[in-house]
């Protein structure tokens, strides 16, 4: 049966140590500058500090990027509840991200801010890249930030 949810909103929350990449790679800016804008805020379009945006967010549809990645099915199951016997396959087919990418790729210029903004957001959208990319005192350095809301989400045990 469908949980009883008070909204109509989910959110899907993705590692902040992965954010800061993508953000890295999409304003141009470095890993450093990424990481004070997402803890210290304003970000771009005088965003709220990465932390203060997602508690606004946090609510019984947190669905994270993650669990998505790693099984879309069993996620919108659990998020649809009673929806789960029709076939969601094709769902999770048409918004996979290499189809998704393909689609911007194709009309991107119908989206907003064009279609070379799109392409630069959907980079490759790889889970834990974070750890490819920073340097042990910017690891220590988002933990220190992020540490009890990245445990709270299951990205960090202890």
């Amino acid at each position: 049966f469908l949980p009883a949810f008070e909204c109509e909103v989910v959110v899907i929350v993705r590692d902040p140590r992965d954010v800061a990449v993508s953000a890295m790679a999409y304003w141009g800016w470095s890993l450093d500058h990424a990481l004070q804008v997402m803890i210290e805020g304003p970000g771009p379009l005088d965003l709220l500090p990465w932390r203060a945006y997602v508690d606004g967010w946090l609510q019984p549809a947190l669905v994270r990027y993650e669990d998505l990645h790693r099984d879309a099915v069993a996620e919108l199951r659990w998020l649809v509840g009673a929806m789960a016997r029709k076939p969601l396959v094709g769902v999770v087919c048409r918004q996979a991200f290499g189809v998704r990418r393909a689609e911007m790729e194709r009309r991107g210029d119908e989206y907003p801010f064009g279609r070379d903004a799109q392409l630069k957001h959907m980079r490759h959208g790889q889970i834990g890249e974070w750890r490819k990319v920073f340097t042990a005192a910017q690891a220590r350095q988002a933990l220190d930030a992020w540490g009890p809301l990245l445990m709270e989400l299951g990205y960090e045990c202890d």
